[in-house]
């Protein structure tokens, strides 16, 4: 799945850093995510397309969302930037 646009409210810089970061998850949580926030699919379309209960799959996105900050906000640090505000209030939402 590659269905990544930048949204409109991200910087080029965060919009990198961000890919860089997901490039660091499983597949399997990229491929949640990109169906949560760019496909905006409901965590019962996701359950089904990945066969998980309705409850495991809020759970595995809530980690993949935490695995995410982690890997951004450290590639952040390690590029001596700041965390830009709008990216603090993860989930992103899907742009139009």
């Amino acid at each position: 799945m590659n269905t990544f646009t930048k949204p409109s409210n991200f910087t080029e810089y965060d919009f990198g850093t961000l890919e860089e970061a997901m490039l660091l998850l499983s597949n399997k949580q990229k491929d949640v995510l990109l169906m949560r926030f760019w496909l905006n699919m409901s965590i019962n379309e996701i359950s089904r397309s990945i066969g998980m209960s309705w409850d495991a799959t809020d759970r595995f996105i809530d980690s993949a969302i935490n695995h995410l900050k982690i890997r951004f906000f450290k590639i952040v640090k390690e590029d001596g930037g700041q965390i830009p505000n709008n990216v603090i209030l993860f989930p992103i939402k899907k742009v139009s």
